[in-house]
């Protein structure tokens, strides 16, 4: 449910970011100052090109995949997935097709057959941050949590604040929140 608020009130927003290992969300939620009434939060859906045109759903898979000269972030990511084991298409795990590398976030791992962009999990994680702020949350963004494993060592948040950082998302101030 969406509320319009009067001139005399000013929205506040705050946005939730689920960064998965299998799949991310979004979730906004926000308040009226000067009003004792706030919106329920409402989960973000996310419209994802595949090449059979686009998907649309609240569940982003935590997939990148470049093909063809095309990002593919979520679904489009997930339905080329199959052809990275008979590589038909010439994808190629970790060098055009990228899964599970929230796994790796503040390991020293690096993906060095792949394009510029596309080398560190950080750098993944990054393009479906970018994804999900481009596509979900539009210009006026206001303040941002995202989720961490609780069990995240200190190598792993600084990677995972990296990581908003390139998707141009400020997580700073205590702002990762521990699942």
């Amino acid at each position: 449910m969406t509320l319009a608020f009067t001139s005399s009130e000013i929205p506040i927003v705050a946005w939730g970011i689920d960064l998965g290992t299998t799949n991310s969300t979004l979730c906004r939620a926000s308040l009226a100052v000067g009003a004792i009434r706030a919106d329920e939060p409402e989960v973000i859906q996310l419209s994802q090109p595949t090449e059979a045109g686009a998907f649309i759903g609240t569940l982003l898979p935590s997939m990148v995949a470049v093909y063809q000269g095309r990002e593919f972030v979520g679904e489009g990511a997930k339905n080329l997935r199959p052809f990275v084991a008979d590589r038909s298409r010439g994808l190629t795990r970790n060098v055009n097709s990228f899964s599970d590398c929230k796994n790796e976030i503040g390991t020293s791992r690096t993906y060095h057959n792949a394009p510029e962009g596309y080398r560190s999990p950080a750098e993944i994680a990054g393009k479906i941050l970018a994804f999900i702020r481009r596509e979900g949350m539009g210009e006026s963004i206001g303040e941002v949590v995202v989720t961490v494993p609780a069990s995240f060592q200190t190598a792993q948040r600084a990677d995972t604040v990296r990581t908003c950082a390139l998707a141009g998302l400020d997580v700073g101030g205590g702002r990762l929140l521990d699942e």
